[in-house]
């Protein structure tokens, strides 16, 4: 008769613990930093932009390159964009390296690796009065997500590699939100 009380106690802890890990789910901040440099004469800026709800579907224009479309969706697009020019113009003078993904709805610690980039649609771009300029899916290298819950961010980690990819590389923090 003693245990029958342990046992009859015993599902309403499992339901418990049940309940309290349903409730951290991991809504991104939406906001967009800028950081400006100038250094010998080149100014360089960089910029985050977190974009939750939102789902980026890539298409190919008229002239087969690809461009990003970003709509509604259960995901969080991540851009990350640094730009190079003088400090006194010329035309077409200036050089931007692009870099959009698109996190899972729940975002969970994990590293994207090489053909894994393509589940978070990673693709990388090179804008110039170039003929090369254009987005590239991104194939090698990583994308590691370290979540912090304690901190309430995610670190994005990135360590890409191929052509103008490096240029991307980084640790970038994004601040979150945690509800049901």
């Amino acid at each position: 008769m003693k245990h029958l009380h342990l046992l009859l106690f015993l599902p309403f802890l499992a339901g418990l613990w049940q309940c309290n890990s349903a409730k951290t789910s991991i809504r991104p901040k939406q906001f967009s930093y800028k950081q400006r440099i100038v250094n010998d004469g080149k100014v360089f800026n960089s910029t985050l932009e977190v974009l939750p709800g939102k789902a980026v579907e890539w298409k190919k224009d008229g002239t087969g390159k690809w461009y990003p479309h970003i709509i509604d969706g259960k995901g969080t697009v991540v851009k990350i964009q640094k730009d190079m020019n003088l400090e006194k113009p010329l035309p077409d003078s200036g050089v931007s390296y692009m870099l959009y993904f698109e996190l899972p709805g729940k975002i969970v610690s994990h590293t994207y690796r090489d053909a894994e980039l393509k589940k978070i649609k990673a693709f990388t771009g090179f804008m110039a009065f170039h003929p090369e300029s254009g987005y590239r899916p991104a194939t090698k290298g990583s994308i590691r997500v370290k979540v912090n819950r304690k901190k309430q961010s995610v670190i994005l980690d990135v360590q890409l590699k191929g052509k103008d990819a490096e240029k991307l590389n980084g640790s970038y923090t994004i601040g979150f939100e945690t509800g049901n």
